[in-house]
């Protein structure tokens, strides 16, 4: 019975020390993937809106170019009508007031296009320079994401090694519970000598022990 007490004791502060730091190793992993799932996520989502970004930037750019060569066409047509109608004018002397005064209207919606053709660029040129930014900024977004990609698959390969590192200690301390056992019977002739069980085993077992947690530690 006070053999089984024995076995049945916790584990020793080495024991627990190695477990604890392996379900700590776990734990960071679990974070450190969880965070790039969630960069990841976060990434993806911020390429998409640049690609919305940057389409909608594209429609609007086609659309102002569109308008402006509209708009040029009207200048040049009304150009063109305001050359006739100095035409005309020297040609008809009896309709000069009226031909002047449509001539005046003609010249100052003229320069209203002529504006409006000017604001329009000028439109078009901020819109193009967005554009070159978005695609610029998509860039360096995928290069983020390759950057992310490829630290995902370092963490993953890391928790692979991690993990059978943390087994292979497991292993370690089933095997070393089982040669437990046989150090009962060198125990009882230890006692018959006045000598310590676990003095015995701590200094039989401390070396391997220690050397397999420094390794792990050192990972």
């Amino acid at each position: 019975m006070k053999l089984y007490m024995r076995r049945r004791k916790p584990d020793t502060i080495e024991v627990q020390q190695m477990k604890a730091q392996a379900m700590e190793e776990r734990q960071s992993r679990l974070k450190e993937r969880q965070k790039l799932e969630t960069e990841k996520e976060t990434q993806a989502r911020e390429k998409r809106e640049a690609e919305e970004k940057a389409a909608e930037l594209a429609r609007k750019k086609a659309e102002l170019e569109v308008e402006t060569r509209l708009q040029e066409e009207q200048t040049r047509r009304q150009k063109e009508e305001i050359e006739e109608i100095k035409r005309k004018q020297h040609e008809d002397e009896e309709e000069k007031d009226k031909l002047a005064k449509e001539l005046e209207e003609r010249e100052k919606r003229f320069e209203e296009l002529q504006e409006e053709e000017r604001a329009a660029k000028e439109r078009q040129a901020q819109i193009k320079e967005e554009l070159d930014s978005q695609i610029e900024e998509n860039k360096k977004l995928q290069e983020k994401a390759f950057q992310l990609q490829e630290e995902a698959l370092l963490a993953a390969q890391e928790k692979v090694v991690v993990q059978e590192t943390v087994e292979q200690l497991q292993a370690d301390l089933q095997n070393e519970g089982k040669e437990y056992s046989s150090y009962d019977k060198l125990h009882m002739q230890n006692q018959k000598e006045g000598r310590d069980k676990y003095k015995t085993l701590k200094q039989i077992r401390q070396g391997n022990t220690r050397q397999r947690v420094d390794e792990f530690e050192a990972m």
